[in-house]
């Protein structure tokens, strides 16, 4: 649930910083796996994908549209080693398998074929997205989005699930709206700050002293503000 907690708010944060127009692939990789058969942890992502799209359906977007979740994002790995008693000694011994060795490549393989790709990735509209044709490109990219991130600081980042962010944007349109009334709503603070204003406007016509009024509108104001 952690790991599909943390998916979710960064489902969150792409759509929140719009600076990546490719679409990212995932792929869970899990060692040390005894049964390896393409069934084992097929409902879990399956789950996932359904919990995500739930999420994203919060979010007004299409998981689609953010991130690549397909059958074959699980990579399950064999143990690295293997261990046995020795025959003659008795004592147990380890050494690497070349089956892990040859799994591991594979991976390297899929991920740099995934990566390169085309020669450079596609953006979610099929065009070859420019910042990723070339290392120095690149680099720039890279370069403004943590400069994105830098000044959105901690904030963007610090919810815990998407529970999390639907119960703050409650919270934000309930303040708005209590803003709104007690604002803009009949005898609110605009409606006596322009009253107060009226009177004030007047009481200068007929002639009494500018700094009398000036003071008594002041103190007038600062007393609606507290209030």
């Amino acid at each position: 649930r952690q790991l599909q907690d943390l998916l979710e708010v960064c489902l969150f944060a792409m759509k929140h910083l719009q600076v990546c127009r490719i679409q990212p692939k995932l792929l869970f990789v899990l060692r040390d796996q005894h049964d390896r058969s393409h069934g084992v942890h097929g409902d879990a992502l399956r789950l996932m994908r359904k919990h995500l799209a739930e999420a994203s359906n919060h979010l007004e977007i299409k998981l689609d549209d953010l991130i690549a979740l397909d059958p074959g994002s699980v990579f399950l790995l064999p143990s690295a080693f293997a261990s046995d008693l020795d025959p003659h000694t008795g004592q147990e011994i380890r050494w690497s398998t070349e089956l892990f060795a040859q799994e591991a490549l594979r991976l390297r393989r899929k991920i740099f074929s995934d990566g390169t790709s085309g020669l450079a990735p596609t953006c979610t509209d099929g065009e070859s997205a420019p910042e990723f044709s070339t290392l120095p490109d690149w680099c720039l990219h890279a370069m403004s989005v943590w400069r994105v991130l830098d000044r959105y600081g901690p904030n963007l980042l610090h919810y815990k699930t998407i529970q999390e962010i639907e119960v703050q944007r409650e919270f934000e349109d309930l303040v708005k709206q209590i803003s709104a009334q007690l604002i803009n709503g009949e005898s609110g603070l605009a409606a006596q700050a322009k009253a107060l204003l009226s009177s004030c406007t007047r009481r200068l016509a007929d002639g009494e002293p500018s700094e009398q009024v000036d003071t008594e509108f002041r103190s007038s104001l600062q007393a609606l503000l507290d209030t």
